[in-house]
């Protein structure tokens, strides 16, 4: 593991020398990039449909888009995938390992690594895909809402003179009507 060396003045003015696991900062900025990332996914979604927060739909479509990213850890190179669980919840999943050629000769190695990123190359096009298709039906679900007809219901007034009351109770045979009187 990479380490790094930290100097640090304590109350008594010594200065301590602290290791510090550059390694697990590193991890941690690049799953920052990597969820950054899917933001930026999300973002341009919610720009692309006017709508926030995102349809159900749409907001279901976004969580099977993953972030593939990987991180050097000494002579060790770790593939990742970045998964949306729900809202700002996020998985991690460790799909694969492969450790760096230590010889000129170690061709397995090289080769295996060679496929490994052949593998991430696959899952970044495939990321690409997911995300654009997304981002494709958050447009037509904002043009569709701008297009969308709203039925308008005018209320016309109604003209006292033209309500007919009926002269005699319901039941009776005989019914007739005469206009309301106004009353000014």
């Amino acid at each position: 593991m990479a380490m790094k060396l930290v100097s640090v003045r304590t109350l008594d003015q010594r200065i301590r020398i602290i290791m510090h696991k550059k390694s697990i900062t590193d991890f941690v900025d690049v799953i920052k990039v990597a969820r950054a990332q899917h933001i930026s996914f999300q973002t341009k979604c919610i720009e692309k449909s006017g709508s926030n927060p995102l349809p159900l739909d749409i907001q279901n479509k976004l969580k099977l888009v993953p972030v593939p990213f990987f991180q050097v850890i000494g002579m060790t190179i770790r593939f990742y995938i970045l998964i949306q669980i729900d809202g700002d919840l996020y998985g991690i999943w460790e799909w694969s390992s492969q450790d760096l050629p230590k010889e000129e000769d170690d061709i397995i190695t090289a080769v295996f690594l060679c496929k490994k990123f052949l593998i991430h190359r696959n899952l970044l096009n495939r990321t690409g895909r997911l995300s654009k298709k997304v981002i494709t039906d958050s447009r037509i679900f904002g043009e569709n809402v701008e297009n969308m007809q709203v039925p308008r219901y005018v209320k016309e007034p109604i003209k006292l003179s033209s309500i007919i009351t009926p002269r005699t109770k319901r039941g009776s045979r005989k019914a007739s009507c005469s206009p309301c009187p106004r009353s000014n």
